[in-house]
C-alpha cells in the first residue's frame, strides 16, 4: 500500500500488528528490523509540532551501529 501511494490505509493497517504475537512466534529478530523501520518511517507522516519526529529519532539511534550495514543504512537514511 506504501508503494502505492495509500499512506493512511498502509498506516492503518501497520497500527493493527501485535509486534508481541509474531514475536511470541520465535519470529523476533525476523521482524523487528522491517517493523522498527516502518515504525520510523511513518512517523514523518503525522503532523505533531511537539514530537518533532521523536520515535523515528529514538529508533534511528536504536540501528546506527547495527552490524548489517544495508539495514543500517536504511536507518541512516531516516536521520537524514
Amino acid at each position: 500500500m506504501q508503494l502505492q501511494d495509500r499512506v493512511d490505509e498502509a498506516i492503518l493497517v501497520f497500527k493493527a500488528i501485535d509486534i508481541t504475537q509474531i514475536q511470541s512466534n520465535g519470529n523476533d529478530l525476523a521482524c523487528q528490523v522491517p517493523y522498527d523501520y516502518m515504525k520510523a518511517y511513518f512517523d514523518f507522516f503525522f503532523d505533531d509540532e511537539d514530537n518533532k519526529f521523536e520515535n523515528a529519532r529514538a529508533i534511528v539511534a536504536k540501528y546506527e551501529k547495527y552490524p548489517i550495514e544495508q539495514y543500517r543504512n536504511m536507518f541512516l537514511k531516516i536521520k537524514e
